[in-house]
């Protein structure tokens, strides 16, 4: 079975790097238009360049209503709607892009 994503909109929260940046550029690559999402702008602007121009970058802080209104509003006002939605932002706020402490690790793993 073949899945393609011509005509499709995606929406890949958390896109900056790692495995959203992977999500959207497998979106791409089987056909998609990508609207990738993140509170890093530099590291949207590298997922944009990797994955070319069926993707678009959101700066976005998706805990933000106001700003993910303003956000699905910008997709609107491109003619778009979106079909697929990677909810994949996650994480500690203040802690994009650092490990997590030595503290933290053991707090996480106490809840798990």
């Amino acid at each position: 079975m073949e899945i393609r994503f011509e005509a499709r909109t995606i929406v890949v929260t958390g896109a900056a790097h790692g495995i959203g940046r992977a999500i959207a550029a497998a979106f791409v690559a089987e056909g998609g238009h990508v609207y990738a999402c993140d509170v890093n702008a530099e590291g949207l602007a590298e997922t944009v360049r990797l994955c070319g121009a069926s993707c678009e970058s959101i700066l976005v802080d998706v805990g933000d209503r106001d700003a993910t209104q303003a956000a699905a509003a910008r997709i609107a006002a491109a003619g778009r709607s979106v079909d697929i939605l990677v909810n994949n932002a996650g994480g500690v706020r203040g802690q994009v892009g650092r490990p997590l402490g030595r503290y933290q690790r053991r707090r996480l793993a106490n809840h798990l």
